[in-house]
């Protein structure tokens, strides 16, 4: 290897590296995406020497290598917090951002040894800029792992084709049927691409029968050498076997409903009565299998849909981290980096990729790579498709983006070139037809939205400038702040629900009550809900204030910690949980449940009480009336209470059942409000409770009421 070429990987790395840690810098912290939430539940399981029973109550099973590259995490960072602790996440981050810096090596290696140096510098530059690859690390998926061992494993194989020598040739493949077995390990979608790589392989060597032939079989006996301890594992495990995972079977049928089933609470309950995985997976064939018999014509008419979706930007897809763009909570460098480092690379991309595939003819590992981009586009197609499915297929296109640079053309005749030309146009127009209208067009397009979420953003720093000057008590700055975010009406007719919702913040502090609430009048954003139930409650509408409390969209995003910060409840002494009426007194609280006539909220590991108004001047006496349940083998809570700063009592709470525990509080200065902070050891519900809720909850205690009594 020359100097120019360790060089051009020094330059390569320096790029790729400063990407990602810009974006790890600008990227939301937001809960769990996507499949994250499964992730690391199951792994956090795993870590705590659970095995795989985490899978026994879930409709499907996963590859097991990237848990494992999880579980040392959480064992390591989430023993006391949980699957949540930020300090997870973060660790999890940064490894994976050193491992994404191998896409943008691998891809640079494989220019070279497909092509040339101009090739590997065009194809690494983009492996190692655009959004999608760079980005990835910052999110909890397989993904994080699976590029890297595919691209390793394309480049085993391109080695194979390119050796002089059969030993050589032989050792390439046992390298690439290792990383090849590791990659199914990690998403099993790789498993059924085999057939084709041992087509590709025998293919290459046919020249040859015995010897293509012994690359076969070598190659399918290292991949079923390493895929069968897991195989024996889920045997032992489930009482049947499971080949590498069962996704295949409940995607399959859920692709055959359109992407999203009636009733997805019913299919995972059918799911789950059956007796094992395997049984669940042939369920779903079943009766994917059935609903395409039925009515063939739309389910064909479903795959072009699918192929649509496939090659469309969807703006808000959850992967991409913009939930509340259109109000300004996304940050400039992350909108700027969206539109230019993904959706307008993305358009620019595949044009040329689609050329270079064209004119490209005898560079080593073609059909292979044609193999893998027709699988990935089919798989998509036959079962459902998502934006971020197309991950798998960005290396590659850089690649024969970058193919453009070595002239092609060059080897084939003028006829030939026309010819090749032409149908990597027609190609192109028709990717074009369908994807720069989501690129270049108006809102929900790419650019109209990242338009809408600049201008948006500018407004969002006006309301926050306006809400410190509120905080601090100066009226007039907060009026100057907010007159021109008012201004800003998106729609033409109202102004942005956050900017209403400052408005009537600023009016309340005026002393206009009325007017803060016909400021909201018609607003269902969940922040104005808030505050108009808060405003009927100080008002003493309690019943008008039940109802916007129990509004759905409350209910499903549960904004306890905004509610803690910007609600005024009037003075208690008593907070009933989960009755309605316990906004802006709680913080750290799940949604309210009810068991009977009595209501609860489970909190978090850390959790807040205040009460308005509550102190005396005396010592007081707080009751607690909770139930710290655990699961079997979880080890009891114990609870410490903290007022202020100060650490006020300690107990293990009882895990049986209701109980009433009374603690002594200090005085407080009369009609001061008493904050007390709650702290105990968490643990992780069951699958269920995540299939049930939607979301990865890491449950302290349930808390049924706290009230606050003279001593």
């Amino acid at each position: 290897m020359t100097r120019r070429y360790w060089r051009d990987l020094g330059i390569l790395l320096g790029l790729a590296l400063g990407v990602r840690l810009g974006l790890y810098l600008v990227l939301p912290r937001a809960e769990p995406v996507s499949d994250e939430a499964e992730y690391l539940a199951a792994a956090w399981g795993l870590a705590r020497g659970q095995g795989v029973a985490f899978y026994a109550e879930w409709p499907w099973v996963r590859p097991p290598l990237y848990l494992l590259f999880l579980a040392p995490f959480l064992r390591l960072f989430g023993s006391a917090s949980g699957p949540l602790a930020p300090s997870v996440r973060e660790a999890v981050r940064l490894v994976q951002i050193g491992l994404s810096l191998a896409v943008p090596l691998l891809v640079y290696h494989l220019g070279r040894v497909m092509w040339d140096r101009r090739v590997a510098r065009f194809a690494g530059v983009v492996a190692g800029v655009a959004f999608p690859l760079a980005g990835l690390p910052h999110l909890v998926l397989a993904e994080n792992l699976f590029l890297p061992l595919l691209l390793a494993g394309v480049a085993s194989l391109v080695g194979f084709a390119q050796a002089r020598e059969r030993r050589a040739g032989l050792r390439w493949l046992a390298l690439a049927g290792l990383l090849f077995g590791l990659a199914i390990l990690t998403r099993g979608v790789a498993l059924a691409f085999l057939p084709l790589v041992c087509a590709w392989t025998f293919a290459h060597a046919r020249r040859n029968p015995r010897y293509a032939i012994l690359s076969c079989t070598l190659f399918a006996v290292v991949v079923v050498g390493v895929l069968l301890p897991w195989t024996l594992y889920t045997w032992k495990a489930f009482g049947r076997p499971v080949l590498v995972d069962t996704t295949g079977g409940y995607n399959f049928w859920l692709g055959s409903q359109g992407g999203q089933f009636r009733n997805t609470y019913q299919v995972h309950q059918t799911l789950l009565a059956l007796p094992d995985p395997a049984a669940r997976q042939a369920y779903a064939y079943r009766q994917g299998w059935a609903a395409i018999v039925s009515d063939p014509t739309a389910y064909l008419r479903g795959r072009l849909v699918e192929l649509r979706q496939l090659l469309r930007i969807n703006y808000s897809a959850d992967e991409r981290l913009v939930e509340g763009f259109s109000l300004g909570m996304v940050s400039v460098p992350h909108l700027v980096a969206l539109f230019l480092l993904e959706d307008l690379l993305y358009v620019l991309v595949v044009p040329l990729a689609l050329a270079g595939l064209f004119l490209s003819r005898r560079e080593p590992g073609r059909r292979l790579v044609l193999f893998w981009l027709g699988y990935c586009l089919g798989t998509g197609v036959v079962f459902f498709a998502i934006g971020r499915f197309r991950l798998s297929l960005w290396p590659f296109l850089a690649l024969y983006a970058g193919a453009v640079a070595s002239r092609p053309w060059r080897t084939l005749a003028r006829r030939e070139v026309l010819l090749r030309s032409g149908a990597a146009l027609l190609l192109s127009v028709a990717f074009w037809a369908v994807a720069l209208p989501s690129c270049l067009g108006p809102y929900p397009a790419s650019l109209g939205a990242t338009r809408l979420a600049l201008r948006s953003r500018a407004v969002a720093r006006q309301l926050a400038r306006a809400e410190r000057a509120l905080a601090a008590g100066d009226l007039n700055g907060a009026r100057a702040a907010l007159t021109p975010a008012l201004a800003y009406r998106p729609d033409g007719s109202e102004p942005l629900p956050t900017a209403r919702v400052v408005l009537a913040e600023w009016l309340r502090a005026s002393g206009d009550p009325a007017g803060a609430l016909a400021a909201l009048e018609g607003s269902d954003w969940y922040q104005a809900v808030l505050l108009r139930g808060d405003l009927l409650r100080e008002q003493g509408d309690l019943e008008g204030a039940r109802v916007q409390f129990a509004s759905r969209r409350l209910v499903e995003r549960n904004p306890v910690d905004w509610a803690y910060d910007h609600l005024r409840p009037p003075p208690t002494q008593e907070i009933d949980l989960g009755n309605g009426m316990d906004w802006g007194l709680i913080q750290g609280f799940y949604q309210a449940e009810q068991e009977g006539l009595r209501t609860f909220r489970w909190s978090k590991g850390a959790c807040s009480l205040r009460f308005p108004g509550a102190g005396s001047g005396k010592p007081q006496l707080l009751s607690l009336r909770l139930w710290a349940w655990r699961p079997a083998g979880e080890v009891p809570a114990r609870v410490t209470v903290v007022v202020g700063e100060t650490e006020i009592a300690r107990f293990t709470a009882r895990m049986d059942g209701w109980s009433e525990v009374t603690i002594p509080l200090p005085s407080s200065p009369p009609g001061s409000d008493v904050l007390v902070s709650l702290r105990c050891t968490p643990f992780v519900p069951g699958p269920r409770d995540l299939l049930n809720t939607g979301q990865l909850r890491v449950l302290g205690l349930m808390l049924d009421q706290a009230v606050i009594r003279p001593e």
